[in-house]
């Protein structure tokens, strides 16, 4: 599910992330798709949510390439 889906299932207008970290397939950064056959290593995310709008920064650690890439979640 989505962080949207998950803010209209508990009913929520509004909500920030401090810190995430774990394993993730894919994600978009900048308006870059990040997905492949290796999960990627969630190494940060925070920002914050509402229903009109929402600013969250990621960073992530590419397994296949040992390459870290960062910025904002679109």
């Amino acid at each position: 599910s989505t962080l949207r889906e998950l803010m209209k299932d508990l009913q929520i207008d509004s909500m920030f992330i401090l810190s995430a970290m774990g394993d993730i397939s894919q994600c978009t950064i900048n308006h870059r798709i990040f997905q492949g056959t290796n999960d990627f290593t969630l190494l940060s995310l925070n920002g914050n949510l509402n229903e009109d709008n929402f600013s969250l920064t990621i960073s992530i650690l590419d397994n296949e390439k040992s390459s870290i890439h960062g910025g904002k979640l679109t």
